[in-house]
């Protein structure tokens, strides 16, 4: 690739870091994110039951700031070349969660109602979603998230199904079916086929 010319003394704004050897390698890739993703899940699952970002406000100053050392040294670990390091971690942030979930029980706190689901989509807009618009008012403005009901979210699906066809159409003919993106390409479609 030529490296002259008006663009080639532009520097992008975010240049990404090699990752890790670690993370090259077949074996220790697939057993730290089995761990990361152990994690992902007891997170989702705090998160869920208590909101975002609850519990490390309803801590101690002190417990805030040991669980935050705990994420910021698991970030280190997974930029560092010791699987096991990103491992112990892991373990030691889900031992976190419970802790944080543990301390705020004793002081009396009580978790979100069941009747409300929280979600952070894809680009990280958070979402909460209830299964009828009256529980809607129990999202506080500490959830930071739009909150849709389910009547709601049946509605929008209804009119985009029938602007876009093909989404019910797919969904029909292939159940379980799952989106992962929805790209408008107008009304051109030659993109090409590719076999």
């Amino acid at each position: 690739m030529a490296k002259t010319g008006k663009w080639s003394k532009v520097k992008p704004a975010y240049q990404a870091r090699p990752s890790p050897d670690m993370w090259n390698d077949r074996d220790d890739a697939s057993i730290m994110n089995a761990a990361i993703n152990s994690l992902d899940q007891v997170s989702r699952e705090m998160e869920q039951r208590w909101g975002y970002g609850s519990l490390e406000r309803l801590a101690s100053p002190d417990l805030a700031a040991k669980f935050e050392m705990a994420r910021e040294s698991l970030r280190v670990a997974c930029a560092g070349d010791d699987p096991s390091i990103v491992i112990q971690k892991a373990e030691n942030m889900a031992k976190g969660w419970r802790v944080l979930e543990k301390r705020a029980l004793e002081k009396g706190e009580k978790p979100i109602d069941e009747r409300i689901w929280l979600h952070i989509a894809d680009d990280g807009r958070r979402y909460g979603f209830v299964n009828e618009i009256g529980v809607a008012a129990q999202v506080t403005e500490s959830h930071s998230c739009r909150v849709y009901s389910l009547d709601e979210v049946t509605r929008i699906v209804q009119r985009y199904e029938a602007e876009a066809m093909i989404v019910a159409a797919t969904k029909d003919a292939f159940p379980g079916a799952e989106i992962q993106e929805i790209v408008n390409k107008g009304d051109k479609l030659d993109d090409e086929i590719p076999f």
